[in-house]
């Protein structure tokens, strides 16, 4: 017998919590699906409307979300790019924002043409 301890446990892919992942899922892909799946398919009546609007409001949350969470993870690690990311989140967040007031006005519009 020898005595070579064995490592038990399942190993899983870092790759996927890594922030660059967590930056693409929370920004680009789950607002994307939201979206899409929010989106209708045929002529849309006041009920439409509003699952669009509050789509687009959800996922400008989650995209603001995600950015202030990595913005924190990025603060914690004392990155060397923090100043970098800084800038970006802050670009991100003023364009989420301003999809949520753009959502607001649309809604409105087109609730008032229909």
């Amino acid at each position: 017998m020898t005595d070579t301890k064995t490592q038990v446990g399942v190993r899983w892919n870092r790759a996927w919590t890594s922030p660059s992942a967590v930056f693409a899922f929370g920004v680009l892909i789950i607002p994307g699906l939201l979206s899409i799946a929010a989106n209708s398919w045929s002529e849309p009546d006041a009920a439409d409307y509003v699952r669009m609007a509050f789509a687009t409001v959800i996922g400008a949350s989650v995209a603001i979300v995600t950015v202030v969470g990595l913005w924190v993870f990025f603060l914690r690690r004392r990155s060397p790019y923090l100043f970098w990311y800084t800038l970006g989140a802050v670009v991100v967040v003023a364009m989420q924002v301003s999809f949520i007031f753009g959502a607001a006005d649309t809604l409105l519009d087109r609730l008032a043409m229909s």
